[in-house]
């Protein structure tokens, strides 16, 4: 098999985009059916994969703004169980 020029990957790619179905790509571009949808699918297993080429994300874990309220908070839910969260906060 002869390889595929990048302008005929993008044009099939565009059609299925635009969501002409696989036989229609087949017939407008003149290639096998099989073709486009080999094409399709590398295209969208591709497209799922993780870039390599972008620096892994590191979570830091930090400590909640709340932490050294919540005992208050907690006493003041316990004397007042019916209290809203903005009250709370004021």
């Amino acid at each position: 098999m002869p390889p595929l020029d990048e302008r005929l990957i993008h044009d099939i790619v565009q059609l299925h985009t635009e969501g002409m179905k696989w036989r229609a790509i087949a017939r407008a571009l003149k290639v096998s059916r099989n073709t486009v949808r080999r094409i399709v699918e590398e295209h969208d297993q591709a497209r799922e994969q993780v870039h390599s080429a972008l620096p892994a994300r590191r979570s830091v874990e930090r400590a909640s703004k709340l932490a050294s309220f919540q005992p208050w908070i907690e006493e003041l839910l316990g004397t007042y169980p019916d209290i809203t969260a903005q009250r709370v906060l004021e």
